[in-house]
């Protein structure tokens, strides 16, 4: 299919909006099924060697069921003015996080945390003062939470240390935003962990150690922009119900022609069987 489009551009390159259509197609209009691989691509190149390298591999895939998720949470910020930014232009879910968070803080404190998280100049702040630093590592991992949220992926159960514990607490529905914010500004803590997370999946969130996780999860980190789709395919490959119409959020997509599955369509005739003779009446 890339081939053919190939030959039908210009340039010999399908146009970036027909590539956003085809995975938008193959995410959203298409039945999934446990043997799975999920694939993040940024153009035609990379789409087109990785397939390849997935067709070739002999790596065997095991079936994988949804399972139980959990979500870890750190105690500080892990994210550059440039990664805030970033989420905070293309993710409208996560922006509605972090605004929220900064006028919660700005009706406390009378300044903008969202300012200070940004790097902007003249921001009256210092996110290396404990108060700053805990709001903004908080408000971070609660637009993490939900970007996760808005793909169809949230904890059964949440731990975190600190600060992170708040945002662990606010994940699973125990606390809410604006509260979780008042309480990250007086330096107050979530519950702290007290046993190991037991989960098929654990999600890392923020700068978070899933040192507490038992068993063999797959463990999945949170970066934001791009490598987000990433972390998205590997939840998908774990067996997780993804709803993927999540990572087209503000996007205008239309389905596309693919290519079907490759059933082997073999036919498998019952053979007919010949008929018995009745056995003989007893005499």
């Amino acid at each position: 299919w890339l081939d053919d489009r190939a030959a039908e551009s210009p340039d010999g390159a399908p146009a970036a909006s027909m590539l956003a259509d085809a995975a938008w197609t193959a995410s959203v209009g298409r039945s999934h099924f446990a043997h799975r691989a999920g694939i993040a691509f940024s153009d035609a190149a990379t789409l087109r060697g990785a397939l390849r390298a997935l067709a070739s591999s002999d790596e065997a895939r095991e079936p994988r069921e949804p399972g139980r998720v959990a979500f870890a949470c750190g105690d500080s910020l892990d994210a550059s003015p440039a990664d805030v930014r970033a989420l905070h232009d293309a993710e409208p879910v996560a922006r509605t996080v972090l605004d929220r968070c900064d006028e919660a803080y700005r009706a406390e404190r009378g300044a903008s945390l969202l300012d200070a998280m940004l790097g902007e100049e003249g921001a009256a702040s210092d996110l290396d003062d404990p108060v700053w630093a805990r709001a903004a590592a908080y408000a971070w991992q609660c637009a993490l939470t939900a970007l996760w949220a808005s793909v169809g992926i949230r904890p059964a159960a949440s731990s975190g240390e600190g600060v992170g514990a708040l945002a662990a607490a606010h994940a699973t529905g125990a606390l809410g935003l604006d509260e979780g914010m008042r309480l990250a500004i007086e330096g107050g803590d979530g519950p702290a962990p007290s046993a190991a997370l037991d989960a098929d999946v654990v999600v890392e969130i923020g700068a978070a150690s899933a040192s507490r996780v038992a068993g063999d999860a797959v463990v999945i980190a949170s970066p934001p922009g791009e490598a987000f789709a990433r972390s998205v395919a590997r939840a998908y490959e774990a067996g997780l119900d993804v709803a993927f119409e999540g990572l087209f959020a503000g996007e205008s997509r239309s389905r596309v022609g693919l290519p079907g599955y490759p059933f082997q369509r073999r036919r498998y005739w019952l053979e007919p069987t010949r008929p018995t003779a009745p056995a003989s009446a007893p005499a």
